[in-house]
C-alpha cells in the first residue's frame, strides 16, 4: 500500500510539475510526463521558443492545433514545427482575423524552408493562389513545377495581386500555366497606374 501511495505522488508530481520553470530536456520529458496541455501551456512554450517541446505536445496529442497556435508557430517556428502541426490535424486554410493562415507563409521576403515544407505537407492547389497573391515568385515556381494547377474559379482573379502589384514576370507565368487575361485585367492596371504592365500589355 504504502508503495502505491508512493507512486501515485511521483506520478502526480510528475504530471503537476510547472513547465515555466523548466526548459530543454528536463522541460521535454515534464511534457512528455503529463496526460495533456492546455492551449495556454503550449503558448507559453511557443513564445519561450521551446519548439522541441512543443512538436512533442503536438505529436502525442496533449494538445489540440488551434488556428492561433498554428499562426504562432507560423510565424515564430522553425520548419519541422510546421512540418508537424501539419501532419497532426492542423488546418492549414483556418482563417484568423479573416485571413488564411497559409498567406503568412508567402511572401516576397518570405522564408522559403516554411513554405518548402507547406508545399510538401499539403497538396491543394488552393496554395497557389495563395502564393500568386503574396507575389511568391520562388514558391508560385516551386508549386508549378511539382504540378499545381491553377484552380478553375481562380483563372482570372489569380492574377489580379500582380496587376496591381506591376509584377510582370509572375504574370507572364501564370499565363504561361493556364491564367487567363481579361480586359477587367487591364482596366485594373490603368486605375492602378502599373507602368510595367501597360507597357507589356502594349507590347503584346
Amino acid at each position: 500500500m504504502v508503495l502505491l501511495v508512493s507512486l501515485g505522488l511521483f506520478v502526480w508530481s510528475k504530471a503537476t510539475v510547472d513547465l515555466a520553470s523548466l526548459q530543454g530536456e528536463d522541460l521535454q520529458k515534464a511534457v512528455s510526463a503529463k496526460r495533456d496541455l492546455t492551449v495556454e501551456d503550449v503558448h507559453e512554450l511557443q513564445r519561450r521558443g521551446e519548439w522541441k517541446a512543443v512538436e512533442l505536445a503536438i505529436e502525442s496529442e496533449k494538445v489540440k492545433p488551434t488556428p492561433d497556435l498554428f499562426l504562432e508557430a507560423l510565424q515564430l517556428g522553425t520548419s519541422e514545427v510546421i512540418r508537424t502541426y501539419l501532419q497532426h490535424g492542423a488546418d492549414p486554410f483556418a482563417e484568423v482575423n479573416g485571413e488564411p493562415l497559409m498567406a503568412r507563409v508567402y511572401g516576397e521576403n518570405a522564408d522559403a524552408e516554411k513554405w518548402k515544407v507547406v508545399n510538401q505537407e499539403v497538396d491543394d492547389d488552393r496554395l497557389l493562389v495563395l502564393a500568386a497573391d503574396a507575389l511568391d515568385m520562388n514558391a508560385v515556381t516551386s508549386l508549378l513545377d511539382g504540378g499545381a494547377t491553377i484552380p478553375v474559379q481562380a483563372k482570372e482573379s489569380i492574377l489580379y495581386q500582380p496587376v496591381r502589384h506591376n509584377h510582370v514576370l509572375l504574370i507572364e507565368r501564370l499565363i504561361a500555366n493556364g491564367a487567363l487575361w481579361t480586359s477587367a485585367h487591364e482596366q485594373l492596371a490603368r486605375e492602378f497606374r502599373s507602368d510595367a504592365v501597360l507597357k507589356w500589355m502594349n507590347q503584346h
